[in-house]
């Protein structure tokens, strides 16, 4: 009985889990810029028009863009392009014009909403397309808008190989982040809040390193309302990328011992040389002094020598000159 039970409660909830209703999705278009008309011809068939340019956003107020050329003309509605027939280059090629046009780096103006949805007519390469004002002239507004937006494409992500000394590589780029994954032999990538850290698993000099998309072009989701395709992008369905880590050690090198011996001899020869000025230069001193005591003694004795005078016949007083003269220069040469 109470198996039964548990069955019917089972069902009762399935049922009602079934029918319950789905939030459809809300759509509001209004026009921009009345007074100015894209117009589209076909390069290979008789297909031409003109339309206003619409602002689409939806209930929970983000923006949408026509992704079907044609349908986005009020006079051609009855034709329908599946999503499938658009190729991966001109999807990649809109998706890169969605991320860098309205909305990115504040750029959140109608004339650039205006001037994101002209560049997604212009990816289909089998047409040509063009402002015209009211008269059908032709015209050639927003210019600056989408100059900028074109300088944000081209200024954006190319994978560049990475050279290190480290067992551990951080990527902080927010673009990489954001759209990829990265896979390689020989490596560990560890995805966290602000970084991708990718360990390499032993000492090869380079790993090859793949960028996988997280957006697969091929898996875009489309809304239509009224025949008209719309897409919301908030990341590209960019290319895969494959790049190369060169990893070269990192080594510290010792002082060679010789290096540090030769310096050791340099150190004892100058020690040495100074050892033997100072040995000179005591040597020179103790020479001057011997020189001088010898110059001294020299003079002493040759004073203290007897002289003979021989006689001369005269009398005692110039005996007694001669002493003085001899005692005088004595006495000069001593001071």
């Amino acid at each position: 009985m109470k198996k039964n039970l548990v069955v019917f409660a089972l069902i009762v909830v399935s049922i009602f889990l079934f029918h319950l209703p789905v939030k459809a999705k809300v759509f509001q278009e209004s026009p921009l810029f009345t007074s100015y008309y894209v117009k589209m011809v076909s390069k290979s068939s008789t297909y031409r028009n003109t339309r206003t340019l619409p602002k689409i956003m939806d209930d929970e107020n983000k923006a949408y863009f026509i992704i079907s050329p044609r349908d986005g003309f009020y006079y051609s509605r009855d034709y329908s392009l599946n999503p499938i027939d658009i190729d991966e280059e001109t999807m990649q090629e809109i998706s890169r014009i969605i991320y860098y046009g309205y909305g990115y780096n504040n750029q959140n103006t109608n004339e650039y909403y205006a001037a994101t949805q002209f560049l997604i007519y212009s990816a289909f390469k089998e047409y040509t397309v063009s402002f015209t004002d009211n008269f059908s002239q032709p015209i050639t507004p927003f210019s600056t808008e989408i100059a900028q937006i074109k300088a944000n494409m081209d200024n954006s992500f190319t994978a560049q190989n990475i050279h290190t000394d480290s067992k551990v590589v951080e990527i902080r780029d927010p673009y990489i982040l954001k759209h990829f994954t990265i896979e390689g032999r020989n490596v560990s990538a560890t995805e966290e809040e602000n970084q991708i850290s990718i360990s390499l698993l032993n000492d090869q000099k380079s790993y090859t390193i793949h960028y996988i998309p997280k957006l697969d072009c091929k898996t875009l989701q489309m809304w239509q309302n009224e025949n008209i395709k719309y897409i919301h992008m908030d990341a590209i369905c960019e290319n895969s990328y494959t790049t190369t880590i060169y990893y070269e050690k990192n080594e510290e090198i010792e002082p060679s011992v010789e290096i540090e011996k030769e310096k050791d001899k340099d150190n004892e020869k100058e020690t040495e040389t100074e050892i033997e000025q100072e040995k000179e230069t005591e040597e020179e001193i103790k020479e001057e002094e011997e020189s001088r005591e010898e110059v001294l003694e020299n003079s002493e004795s040759l004073l203290e020598t007897n002289v003979n005078v021989p006689s001369t016949g005269r009398d005692g007083f110039s005996f007694f000159l001669l002493l003085m003269l001899l005692g005088n220069g004595y006495y000069v040469f001593k001071k």
